[in-house]
């Protein structure tokens, strides 16, 4: 009976599926050479640096990414549940409140040193980048509706009080107390509780 279907021989077929595993293993390499980068503080990685750092060719990149927006694409999906879970699992978020404050300071102070070259990475090139743009707006808003499990008071709270909870929680708060202002990991994390203490507690 003819089914309309070419059989294609066993050396074929085994080519064929040696040409995916190394196309796989190349993609899997340009993702990686972005996230090595990114870690070691590099802000702006080009194709040709990328290609360099991934030991394959620039039309190699480009073969699998069309563009540095879709490349940052897949970098995201790559990247987003080991985030996501950096920050919604773990920490004691019940008890007092005066209790939970410290806790989420200190919480927040672990993870943010630990994701400082990434954060920088996607505020500076957010606005370039489509795929950035979308990926740091929906972290914004993991990171809200985490916050309110810390906090569950905020549904009582003014919307001012909210917004400047937020703010005070914010990746670029503890960038500018630890960069700009020179603060050690204790110092901005004494920084946060304080403003949070004023907040919730005066």
């Amino acid at each position: 009976m003819l089914t309309g279907r070419t059989l294609l021989p066993d050396n074929k077929i085994a080519s064929l599926d040696g040409r995916r595993r190394r196309s796989e293993r190349s993609k899997q390499a340009i993702i990686d050479a972005v996230v090595d980068m990114i870690n070691e503080g590099e802000l702006f990685p080009t194709a040709a640096q990328v290609s360099q750092r991934a030991g394959v060719g620039l039309r190699t990149v480009f073969r699998h990414f069309s563009d540095m927006n879709t490349l940052f694409t897949l970098f995201n999906e790559d990247r987003r549940p080991h985030y996501r879970a950096m920050f919604e699992e773990g920490g004691d978020r019940t008890g007092a409140l005066e209790n939970r404050i410290v806790a989420l300071a200190e919480f927040r102070a672990v993870r943010w040193e630990d994701v400082t070259a990434v954060m920088r990475f996607s505020v500076a090139q957010r606005r370039r980048y489509k795929a950035l743009a979308d990926n740091y707006a929906d972290y914004q808003h993991g990171l809200l509706e985490d916050l309110k499990t810390w906090l569950p008071e905020l549904s009582q709270q003014e919307p001012v009080i909210l917004e400047a909870v937020v703010g005070v929680c914010s990746f670029e708060y503890w960038d500018r107390l630890r960069d700009l202002q020179g603060l050690s990991v204790e110092e901005a994390t004494g920084v946060v509780i304080l403003c949070l203490r004023r907040l919730l507690l005066a």
